[in-house]
């Protein structure tokens, strides 16, 4: 089996940056990206992807240059192998050592390189590491479809890593494309302040799934009535006035505010963002725009001078594989 050669997760990217949140540039290349994977995924194969976070998203080259194999300029580790190809278990643990071998020069080579990368001070290292985000390659794809499924053949109710998990999830309303565009907007808000964007636990008389519901609304304000009392398992947390059961005070944090008075956004630059955001962040799964809708909103379509001159060479040279 052959597999397209990719980079390290979004996660990865994030935990390098030490949880900073990257530039918005940056963040909109990646979004760009994933939201094109996105739109293939739901109107051309009708699938839905169902674990959308950072973890699923790869980078099309590594962030240290010399672990890529196309970038660090190393020889591949495979050869066409010498003689006869039918010539039995000998051919095939002659051709097994010769990889093996090849493999440890290859490593070594790399330990040479990282070596060479890293400066001789906690402050060189330190400088290098915020600039060499400059050079990493933000095109990325979206990866692992153990558990997506075809949107008119759902094979499970409970989807989603809990952090991404979108409202009718949790109440088990039915679900379809939207869930993935919820993931989305927690992935898209991770990227810029590189927290996540709900992280429930469980409380004094109340569980996680009470308190990730409770912090949906402080951020997003009120769940509508009808849509709060509208799941199979919406008795178990709100009343029939659409009042959560348990917890009872909510403190409300717009999302425009959250991202300038706790993550020190520019104004213009956070109220951008979030009118971007929000009705991505819709509670209404129907009233969530589509992938193809947001690659048309104008955050998406924002030049800056970092970007303007190679942004749409990049997205040409983006291969969409079947």
């Amino acid at each position: 089996m052959v597999l397209e050669f990719l980079g390290d997760s979004l996660l990865r990217l994030i935990r390098y940056n030490h949880y900073k949140g990257l530039k918005i540039n940056k963040v909109r290349e990646i979004c760009r990206c994933i939201l094109t994977g996105l739109d293939y995924l739901h109107r051309e194969l009708g699938m839905i992807h169902s674990d959308l976070k950072p973890e699923n998203i790869l980078l099309c080259s590594t962030i240290d240059p010399a672990k890529d194999p196309v970038r660090s300029g190393l020889t591949p580790l495979l050869e066409k192998p010498e003689g006869n190809a039918n010539g039995g278990g000998s051919s095939m643990n002659l051709i097994e050592k010769k990889l093996k071998r090849r493999a440890k020069r290859a490593v070594a080579k790399i330990s040479e390189r990282r070596v060479s990368m890293v400066g001789a001070t906690g402050e060189e290292a330190s400088s290098k590491t915020e600039r060499s985000l400059d050079g990493i390659d933000m095109r990325c794809k979206v990866v692992d479809f153990g558990n997506a499924c075809w949107a008119d053949k759902q094979f499970a109710e409970e989807i989603q890593t809990r952090q991404y998990r979108a409202p009718e999830v949790i109440l088990k309303s039915g679900y379809s494309f939207s869930v993935d565009m919820w993931s989305f907007g927690c992935t898209a808000f991770e990227l810029v302040t590189g927290d996540m964007l709900f992280a429930p636990k469980d409380g004094n008389g109340y569980g996680e799934d009470e308190d990730h519901l409770a912090l949906m609304m402080e951020l997003l304000g009120k769940m509508p009535r009808k849509i709060a009392i509208g799941g199979a398992k919406s008795k178990d947390y709100f009343d029939r006035h659409g009042d959560l059961k348990r917890i009872r005070r909510l403190k409300y944090w717009p999302l425009d505010r959250l991202l300038i008075d706790k993550y020190k956004l520019p104004e213009a630059e956070a109220k951008d963002f979030a009118e971007f955001l929000t009705p991505i962040l819709e509670f209404a799964p129907e009233k969530r725009p589509t992938a193809q809708q947001c690659l048309e909103h104008p955050w998406m379509n924002v030049t800056t001078q970092d970007n303007a001159d190679n942004i749409d060479a990049q997205m040409n040279n983006l291969e969409i594989k079947g």
